[in-house]
């Protein structure tokens, strides 16, 4: 069983944070998100 994710979108107050991001998690993948300090990963 795989996870699917379409159009995801997330907001802080008026700032944008993540736009329209689509994707698939296929069962035993290892997933990491990457950013710059302060762009809210750990939120």
């Amino acid at each position: 069983m795989s996870i699917e994710v379409k159009d995801l979108k997330k907001k802080f107050f008026k700032k944008e944070a993540v736009k329209g991001a689509t994707f698939t998690i296929e069962p035993e993948s290892i997933i990491g998100l990457l950013g710059r300090n302060g762009a809210g990963k750990s939120t």
